[in-house]
């Protein structure tokens, strides 16, 4: 569900909440499921060699984008939103967020979705921080502007460039049914990411694997994503 929360101007803390949207019981989606992220995005070279991948292999994903590159790239946030992924609140410049003030934290919150929902004309569900800091202040701050948290169960570093033969089993190893995999399509040199993409599909296919989005099979016309635990 969602709430909304009343805070003091000046000292950020909350002062009300009202349910704005009941809870409702959580579901699996039933069967091998995986979803698809990528972060750090857009970037010029890597997102359009992502996507095209993607549009190939029939595959939707989730693009965690960063403000500061929704602004030189509307165009690939348009693209993206356009072919069907989910588009995701990752700040506005990839800040560290822990122990970041109420001022830092409603600066990097939220913003980047409003600049998606100017170009796309769909506000994003979702906000994954950057590092991983699911902080109780960060989490709140996001339900504050209608975002909820978006983590990941699968990891394999790709930003540290690992060679393509090493990258696809390590994520194929980890994946269990219901896994999130993180993986970058900005914020440095993702070739290795490119190159085991394809691979990394075929291979979950093979075995039993539909790719999914949050909460959803993967014939749901629109996504209604929702929140998955960080690993």
């Amino acid at each position: 569900g969602s709430r909304r929360v009343a805070a003091g101007a000046r000292s950020g803390e909350a002062v009300s909440a009202v349910v704005t949207v009941p809870a409702v019981e959580a579901h699996r989606v039933p069967g091998r499921v995986v979803t698809l992220s990528f972060d750090d995005g857009p970037h010029a070279d890597w997102t359009p060699q992502v996507l095209d991948v993607l549009r190939r292999r029939h595959v939707r994903a989730v693009f965690c984008v960063v403000g500061d590159m929704v602004d030189v790239h509307p165009d690939l946030v348009a693209r993206i939103a356009s072919e069907g992924h989910v588009l995701c609140d990752h700040s506005v410049d990839h800040a560290d967020l822990d122990g970041a003030s109420p001022e830092v934290l409603a600066a990097e919150i939220g913003p980047t979705a409003d600049r998606v929902e100017d170009i796309t004309g769909e506000r994003p569900e979702l906000f994954r921080p950057p590092y991983g800091v699911f902080s109780e202040a960060v989490v709140a701050r996001a339900h504050h502007v209608d975002l909820r948290a978006f983590g990941w169960t699968v990891d394999p570093e790709d930003f540290a460039q690992p060679s393509p033969t090493a990258l696809v089993p390590e994520i194929i190893d980890a994946v269990e049914p219901g896994a999130v995999i993180l993986l970058h399509d900005g914020g440095g040199d993702r070739r290795a990411t490119v190159d085991a993409l394809p691979y990394v599909i075929t291979a979950l296919r093979r075995l039993g694997y539909r790719f999914v989005l949050p909460g959803l099979g993967p014939d749901a016309p629109r996504p209604t994503p929702v929140a998955t635990p960080s690993s």
